[in-house]
């Protein structure tokens, strides 16, 4: 019994399919196995401190649109929880993010 070159096209879309949504979650369980390493170890890179916003929403949980409302509004003020880098780029110190979380404001 031989299968038809379309059912043979259909079934390798389906395990394509299958094959790309394994490794996507693959990828998701490595990073969060990567987060719980840290958060365990209490590891944190004490070297960065500025982070761009985009970074910043990756790190806080804040989307990029919440940070920016943030700022906009003035809940977090320029020069301590953001400031402008020479460049132009809107920065968020993450010292003073954490100072924030902790004070309760």
């Amino acid at each position: 019994m031989t299968r038809s070159p379309a059912g043979g096209r259909a079934e390798t879309a389906v395990l394509d399919e299958r094959i790309a949504a394994t490794e996507a979650l693959l990828a998701d369980l490595r990073r969060q196995q990567l987060l719980l390493q840290r958060e365990a170890t209490g590891a944190r890179s004490p070297d960065v401190r500025y982070v761009q916003i985009p970074k910043a929403a990756e790190l806080t949980g804040y989307t990029v649109k919440a940070i920016r409302g943030k700022i906009a509004q003035g809940i977090w003020r320029d020069g301590i929880e953001c400031r402008k880098a020479p460049d132009g780029h809107r920065m968020i110190d993450l010292r003073g993010y954490e100072r924030w979380v902790e004070a309760g404001r």
